[in-house]
């Protein structure tokens, strides 16, 4: 496996490629209810990503 890259991303830019992860985690995984998953701060928040190529 390649050694993870870091990204920084701002929300409009990570979106599709963090939701799915999000929703994994918190919405299956931890139970979260979907309608507080999101929240306001998103759009203005930085996300951090780990992406290897496989």
């Amino acid at each position: 496996m390649d050694e993870p890259r870091i990204c920084i991303a701002d929300w409009h830019e990570a979106r599709d490629k963090v939701m799915p992860v999000r929703e994994t985690v918190f919405v299956q995984e931890q139970g979260v209810p979907p309608e507080i998953e999101l929240d306001e701060a998103d759009p203005t928040c930085r996300h951090a990503m780990a992406i290897t190529r496989d």
